[in-house]
């Protein structure tokens, strides 16, 4: 990365960067091929005997200067005593510049909240995620109601249930009606135990007419 630094700001050769850098030859040649290699620097001849090199920062290197400039504004914020920073000038003008991340298409800084991560195949469904979220937060607004609604369904006391037996006015009814009325199988079951309710009441009614037997004391 400091090597690439150096390169933007418009160092190209070998030497230049080993005095910047303060770094050993060997060390400098194996990281200058892989930057090589990478396709961030660009190695052209500008010297035939003895054969010398320049390193040129290529498109992809350059586009990595926002980041660094990005780096430097963090390091100035947070890691750096006040006066002893270095800024962006511009060179026109002379005043410091203050570097942010922006929104190319809406302007918009991309530290708000709107701005998210994710995948290149996610990124293509953005209209979906888009409406997803509309519909989500019409359901929030939509559920109020709806609890309301079901507080009032709960609130109402349970229907009274009808014995098919005797009608509105308190006679009996006809066995037919009733059964045409209700449930068949309830109606049954409701003269079955009408049925054993008169059986047992007549078996207390016969065991208390007989004659108590009285025990005496010889």
């Amino acid at each position: 990365m400091l090597i690439l630094r150096d390169a933007l700001a418009g160092l190209t050769r070998f030497d230049e960067f080993e005095k910047s850098l303060s770094i050993a030859p060997n060390m400098l040649s194996r990281r200058l091929a892989a930057m090589v290699e990478s396709n961030l620097l660009e190695k052209r001849q500008y010297c035939e005997r003895p054969p010398r090199y320049e390193y040129v920062p290529t498109q992809r290197g350059r586009d990595f200067q926002p980041v660094l400039w990005a780096l430097l504004a963090w390091g100035n914020k947070h890691c750096t005593e006040a006066g002893k920073g270095i800024h962006i000038v511009n060179m026109k003008t002379g005043a410091v510049a203050d570097p942010v991340l922006v929104d190319r298409k809406s302007g918009k800084l991309l530290s708000d909240q709107e701005f998210h991560l994710v995948c290149e195949a996610k990124a293509a469904q953005a209209a979906l995620v888009q409406r997803a979220l509309v519909q989500r937060a019409l359901v929030q607004r939509a559920r109020p109601i709806v609890n309301r609604v079901s507080l009032r369904r709960e609130s109402r006391p349970p229907p009274r249930r009808r014995n098919p037996l005797f009608r509105n006015d308190g006679q009996r009814s006809d066995p037919k009606n009733a059964a045409e009325a209700g449930d068949k199988s309830k109606w049954l079951g409701d003269c079955v135990s009408l049925f054993h309710a008169r059986r047992i009441a007549m078996a207390r009614r016969n065991l208390g007419s007989r004659p108590l037997r009285r025990r005496f004391r010889h």
